[in-house]
């Protein structure tokens, strides 16, 4: 197949790449080779990541003994993918993968830089376990003691923990757990074990002399010291005539046409990069409960940038919802007879800075969204634990909260969209629930679109400007 790109001609190219949800910019050479690539690692789809089970390991106790050269033949393979997918997916002691590539980028300094200061390591049955020392990164008086295990036959890292904060065990994923594990690579590939050495072990320098520091160049002239005076904008001259000084600022506006044209180039959503382009500077549903229900304590600027970023956020509860979701709205079709289509990100002319990407549109009047709860998959649906936005109402039907970001997502998206009613669905193995929640026009005139219009005048909008 990749063979046949070369005759393709370059439109043909594009609307390939566009298709799997890359980039079309480049040369012709460009675009098959970055064909090639997407053939090559089966479109970058990831693979299912079987987490290990958050239970206490038994950490022997004796019988290490130190990692030397001649012990390559004795340990395992282990592969930048066995720690990155570690590291990503690992099981927290809140039951999510956590995501944490960081630590790994701050480790592979750690390890370049020699702060490695010993490890040793012990063998039994089907494991391997290694234990040491870690210097900190900015203090060289602390150090902290480290353990990992890892499969004997694999190389697959099941268990580590670290005395730093963000170390703790069973599967603790610091810099310095991503530093031993770079070391551990590293003497694996070459046999050269990393780790800082001691006084003695380096030939004695009593005898060579300090060396001496050589300045180029004369110290910095005091006109071009930088100064640290700063310009206020009120001293400064304003151009503008006093009738257009002050104003509020506005809004960019959308025509109808560009809201229709926005929904119909984005349906393929998270597999389409027009849908993270447009969605990237607007309040969107999903979030609209977070929002609204923030407190004087919650820090804005966080929020605002998990605003920005949150794409790239990779949790299990995620990649289940979306793996899941499709099956939810075939059995909802076959269940209640009706077609669904996909949805794009609806935008309103009157309010331009929000959004709403529905799972899907049933007619005119009626739109779905769909929830797969993660911890409930294989439970009936009924009110608790599991499902702590359901309730059962005075006539004891199961029914959604609506104090719950759930409603507010759904009213969202009925304003948005300018629906009336949500199909409501909520999917597990053994389970299918769905209610119609109408739309509440009091509630989003009064109450949702006023807190979102503040959010958005006071903090959200600081805030992109202070990306630009």
């Amino acid at each position: 197949m990749a063979d046949v790109y070369v005759l393709w001609p370059i439109p043909k190219l594009k609307n390939e790449l566009t298709r799997r949800g890359a980039t079309t910019t480049g040369r012709k050479t460009d675009l098959i080779e970055r064909l090639r690539a997407y053939d090559r690692n089966a479109n970058f789809r990831g693979v299912p990541v079987n987490l290990p089970e958050p239970l206490e390991p038994q950490w022997p106790l004796t019988g290490f003994q130190q990692l030397r050269p001649e012990h390559k033949i004795m340990l395992p393979k282990v592969t930048t993918e066995q720690i990155e997918g570690y590291f990503l997916y690992r099981m927290a002691e809140d039951r999510q993968a956590s995501g944490d590539i960081k630590a790994l980028e701050k480790g592979k300094k750690m390890f370049e830089s020699h702060r490695i200061l010993a490890c040793s390591f012990y063998q039994s049955g089907q494991y391997t376990f290694l234990s040491g020392i870690v210097g900190a990164a900015m203090r060289h008086k602390v150090t902290y003691n480290y353990t990992i295990k890892i499969d004997r036959c694999t190389g697959e890292p099941l268990n580590s923990h670290c005395e730093c904060p963000a170390g703790k065990g069973p599967h603790g994923t610091c810099k310095h757990i991503a530093a031993v594990m770079m070391m551990l690579m590293h003497f694996i590939q070459t046999g050269d074990v990393q780790v800082e050495k001691c006084c003695t072990e380096n030939l004695q320098t009593f005898h060579k002399p300090k060396a001496f520091y050589i300045g180029i160049g004369s110290p910095v002239k005091t006109q071009n010291i930088p100064s640290k005076r700063k310009h206020l904008d009120s001293i400064l001259d304003d151009p503008r005539p006093a009738k257009f000084q002050n104003l509020k600022g506005y809004n960019d506006h959308v025509t109808d046409n560009d809201c229709k044209a926005i929904e119909k180039c984005t349906r393929k959503q998270s597999k389409c990069n027009e849908w993270f382009r447009h969605r990237k500077w607007r309040l969107t549903a999903s979030r609209f409960g977070e929002i609204t229900r923030m407190t004087c304590r919650r820090n804005k600027n966080k929020l605002c940038k998990t605003l920005i970023n949150s794409h790239k956020i990779v949790r299990k509860c995620l990649l289940h919802g979306k793996q899941f979701e499709s099956k939810a709205i075939c059995k909802f079709e076959a269940q209640k007879g009706v077609k669904c289509r996909p949805s794009g990100l609806f935008v309103r002319p009157d309010f331009p800075f929000l959004g709403a990407s529905p799972d899907g549109i049933v007619d005119a009047d009626f739109l779905i969204e769909v929830k797969c709860p993660y911890n409930g998959r294989n439970d009936k649906i009924l009110p608790g634990k599991c499902f702590p936005f359901l309730y059962r109402n005075k006539s004891g039907e199961i029914a959604l909260k609506e104090i719950s970001t759930y409603y507010a997502q759904i009213q969202g998206q009925l304003f948005i969209a300018k629906r009336k009613h949500c199909y409501f669905i909520v999917y597990t193995f053994v389970d299918l629930f769905v209610q119609v929640v109408d739309y509440d026009e009091n509630f989003c005139l009064n109450s949702l679109v006023p807190k979102l219009s503040m959010f958005y005048e006071k903090y959200f909008r600081p805030y992109l400007a202070s990306l630009l």
